[in-house]
């Protein structure tokens, strides 16, 4: 029995430290942040006809691309966020393949995104918060650059599309105001038409991305 209570300590002792008060820890106010990181976008079929009726069916991939991220948002408790999110993606194509067309270049796949996310945060932890959230919002400014003859060149978009993503991360506490984080991220949007002056081509947009940065709350006055 005394063995039992003696390893019952030993094993409190151990844990005890990596549990927060969270009245002593609770911190809440404006933020701001700031990330980077890499960035897979998942290859997609497109298919279309020019002005001349001409038809093409094409295949791309991509390069591992990067992803930057600021983001303005409230702590209204240490557990919980929102925030206004403002990204950029760019992805270089590393392949096209062509049925029934001439491949004349390739470039770059760009974009941008505005979302609205909602983070959890787990504080029973001293020295990490792990964290869950997921985000809504709109992709715009797409753009495709692949040329291939009779078809043009770059595309871009005309209109935003729907996009989704979901995140999973570990926020570090270094002072009051610095928390440094990693995170990976999943992001969807509902395939963005882009366009130029001959076609129009319908994209899938699926990427999945791991980034670092460091977040600021602003102290209270």
């Amino acid at each position: 029995m005394k063995k039992l209570l003696l390893q019952l300590l030993i094993a409190v002792s151990f844990v005890t430290p990596f549990i927060n008060n969270s009245e002593a820890q609770e911190i809440t106010g404006v933020y701001g942040k700031v990330a980077l990181g890499a960035d897979y976008l998942d290859g997609y079929d497109f298919k279309s006809a020019n002005q001349n009726n001409s038809y093409i069916d094409a295949k791309t991939d991509f390069d591992i691309g990067s992803v930057g991220v600021l983001a303005a948002g409230y702590r209204f408790k240490e557990s919980f966020a929102l925030e206004l999110e403002y990204a950029q993606r760019t992805h270089g194509i590393n392949s096209v393949e062509v049925t029934n067309g001439d491949l004349l270049s390739t470039g770059d796949m760009k974009a941008k995104s505005i979302m609205v996310n909602a983070i959890y945060y787990l504080t029973s932890f001293e020295y990490v918060n792990p964290y869950a959230g997921i985000g809504f919002g709109f992709l715009g400014d797409t753009e495709q650059q692949v040329e291939i003859a009779g078809f043009g060149s770059s595309h871009k978009s005309n209109s935003d599309a729907f996009a989704l993503q979901l995140m999973l991360g570990l926020e570090v506490p270094i002072t009051r105001e610095f928390r440094f984080f990693t995170e990976t991220r999943a992001f969807t949007a509902s395939s963005p038409d882009v366009s130029n002056s001959t076609s129009t081509y319908n994209v899938a947009y699926d990427t999945a991305s791991v980034m670092a940065g460091l977040v600021y709350i602003f102290p209270k006055e």
